[in-house]
């Protein structure tokens, strides 16, 4: 039993762990406005789904998109809270799997976007 660790999650069967301690060291790692959205998040799902209502899963929800551009975090927070789901009883686990798959789907998401609605002309000079 000497590595017993959680890849998805990070939880580590060997020792107790300190959630609040370690959710300050993953959120630290993040700019002041993608630190600000995901406490917005977190207050949101914490005041509307009362089984994410815990520190564990917080800091289980932040363990699995630690390694995830600030980018796509904050467009996911931005569009998950904008769409109201935590009204929905979406919590922690909806949020993760919107930013993992805004995540893996970024390319192919704009080379949609690129056949639906075209490119942007490129700047003409007009002569006189």
């Amino acid at each position: 039993m000497s590595n017993l660790k959680c890849p998805c999650c990070g939880y580590d069967f060997t020792i107790r762990s300190n959630y609040s301690k370690d959710v300050i060291n993953l959120i630290s790692v993040y700019g002041k406005e993608t630190k600000s959205l995901l406490k917005k998040a977190m207050r949101a799902i914490y005041d509307n789904v009362s089984s994410d209502k815990d520190v564990s899963r917080y800091y289980q929800f932040l363990y699995g998109i630690r390694k995830i551009e600030s980018a796509h975090i904050k467009y996911s927070v931005r569009l998950f809270m904008d769409k109201n789901y935590h009204l929905q009883g979406k919590g922690f686990s909806y949020l993760s799997s919107m930013i993992r798959n805004r995540n893996e789907n970024y390319n192919n998401q704009l080379k949609n976007e690129r056949r639906s609605y075209g490119k942007i002309p490129k700047k003409q000079r007009i002569s006189d």
